[in-house]
């Protein structure tokens, strides 16, 4: 993160006044160091970066390639949230469909000097047919056991924590925690990255469901202090 240091004062400790000319001994003042710090409001955009190795950049998502990233220019980011691709099902009463995009990740850069922490959490919205305009409401996206949670080599900050990897749909969930002190830098959480059993989308269907492509928004929302 860029700061400006600006207005250096050092106030000293002052060992000996001279008083009418002559050195007057044993006397001391304290002092203050005063360092105005100013933290700039915006940085330039973090570029998104592979999930398993953010050492390396993201080497892209042929699933979803219209996908830049955010472009966010906040100290605290959320620069990159993957679109999720699930396999196509035949309707039943249940339905678990796999995740498609191996490489599917969300990204979050902590540039502040606060260490105050942050929250990332997830709504997944019902599904809708784009045809018909049907409804699916029970669903339940399942990432356990496969979300990863890695950083940079040099970076040195304490891991946050991954609060859960279950998310119903219609559900507002903290999904990683970074407490006071943690989170900092850059963190890259891969959502589907064991191609032996991939994420995966359960829904329990109705009775009666209309054939068509369903969508749903994944809202995401960072905020700046764990809760």
């Amino acid at each position: 993160m860029r700061k400006r240091w600006n207005d250096l004062i050092l106030l000293g400790l002052l060992a000996a006044l001279l008083v009418n000319g002559r050195s007057v001994q044993g006397d001391t003042l304290t002092g203050e160091a005063k360092i105005p710090l100013i933290s700039e409001a915006t940085t330039d955009p973090v570029a998104p970066r592979d999930p398993q190795d953010p050492d390396l950049p993201y080497p892209g998502d042929e699933l979803d390639p219209a996908n830049q990233g955010t472009g966010s220019t906040e100290v605290l980011s959320l620069d990159y949230a993957s679109n999720l691709h699930f396999a196509k099902q035949t309707a039943a009463n249940k339905v678990s469909a796999q995740l498609l995009n191996a490489k599917a990740m969300v990204q979050v850069t902590d540039q502040r000097g606060s260490g105050t922490g942050w929250v990332l959490q997830l709504k997944p919205e019902f599904l809708v047919g784009q045809q018909t305009g049907a409804i699916l409401q029970s669903g339940l996206l399942d990432f356990k056991g496969l979300t990863t949670l890695k950083t940079t080599s040099d970076n040195v900050s304490p891991a946050p924590q991954l609060v859960t990897d279950q998310i119903y749909l219609g559900d507002y969930v903290n999904l990683v925690r970074a407490s006071s002190q943690q989170g900092r830098g850059i963190w890259v959480l891969g959502l589907g990255n064991d191609a032996t059993t991939p994420a995966k989308l359960t829904l329990a269907l109705p009775a009666k469901v209309a054939s068509d492509h369903y969508v749903g928004t994944l809202n995401w929302s960072l905020l700046d202090a764990p809760n």
